[in-house]
């Protein structure tokens, strides 16, 4: 079985836990139901980020900003990529907004918010067009927690280890940004995340 899961992916589990192999074996079988148990939050937290920020987009510019060659010229040459490389890999040779939107990855909507964007959007005063429950001091401490949720999604993607990196202040994090953006989702989302449970029964 270690075989299986891979040597070098099994080792961290087994150096963590002191080289028992049955205990490495709990440990990654309770890392991923904790990977689980945080999924629908995160599901949440990136349909709903990405729609505020298109949101934003729209009013920013028009509804078809990313087929509008004057607001694309407004993008980092990154994002602007992304933006093309969306459009390309969709079928439709006229997609609509909503379906490039859907194409776009996380890591373009976070960026978003990053201090690239700062003045150009000017989130001083602007930012509660994505965050109407603001919790945030500033757009800073608000990329800095959309980065930190953007690794958790990822590494719960690629099947990582989330156990080792502070997953209860993680889940903190998670609510907290929701509930920023969405009181509604933010309490619809905790109810049926399972997260502490699961937290709570660590393999020893």
């Amino acid at each position: 079985m270690t075989k299986s899961l891979g040597s070098a992916r099994f080792a961290k589990f087994i150096d963590d836990c002191g080289g028992n192999e049955e205990l490495a074996l709990k440990t990654y079988l309770w890392n991923a139901q904790l990977s689980q148990s945080l999924y629908i939050q995160i599901h949440f937290w990136e349909v709903c980020f990405r729609n505020k920020v298109n949101a934003f987009l729209c009013w920013k510019y028009n509804k078809n900003w990313p087929k509008d060659s004057g607001a694309l010229r407004n993008f980092k040459g990154h994002d602007r990529g992304k933006i093309e490389d969306a459009i390309r890999k969709l079928p439709s040779r006229s997609p609509s907004t909503d379906q490039i939107v859907a194409e776009l990855t996380a890591g373009f909507w976070v960026s978003q918010i990053s201090r690239s964007y700062k003045a150009q959007y000017a989130w001083r005063h602007n930012i509660h067009r994505i965050f109407p429950h603001n919790t945030f001091e500033d757009i800073k401490h608000a990329h800095t927690s959309a980065e930190r949720l953007l690794d958790l999604r990822n590494r719960i993607s690629h099947q990582e280890p989330i156990y080792s990196k502070d997953p209860e202040t993680s889940h903190s994090n998670l609510h907290q940004f929701i509930a920023a953006m969405c009181g509604g989702t933010a309490h619809f989302s905790k109810a049926y995340c399972n997260f502490q449970k699961v937290f709570e029964e660590k393999p020893h």
